[in-house]
């Protein structure tokens, strides 16, 4: 698992404090939204091909984590700032 930079996964709008998008390539899958402990969150999701929508309105300001799988297994962890 590595934290990304440069793959085909889009977040936005990030910094949020509300809803957020995530953007992937149909052959990839997200995992969840969770914190920085690790711990999967309960967040509203409205999925889509190659979309996922969150509501994270109802949690506190801070650092979050979306996980995604890509194609060939590998992992990959993006940071999601709430305010």
């Amino acid at each position: 698992m590595t934290f990304a930079g440069d793959d085909d996964v889009t977040i936005f709008p990030n910094p949020t404090s509300g809803k957020v998008t995530v953007l992937f390539p149909p052959t990839a899958r997200i995992e969840g939204f969770f914190d920085v402990s690790g711990r999967l969150l309960d967040v509203p999701t409205t999925p889509g091909k190659g979309r996922l929508e969150g509501d994270l309105s109802n949690l506190p300001a801070g650092v979050y984590l979306v996980r995604a799988v890509l194609a060939d297994g590998d992992r990959r962890v993006h940071r999601i700032i709430v305010r």
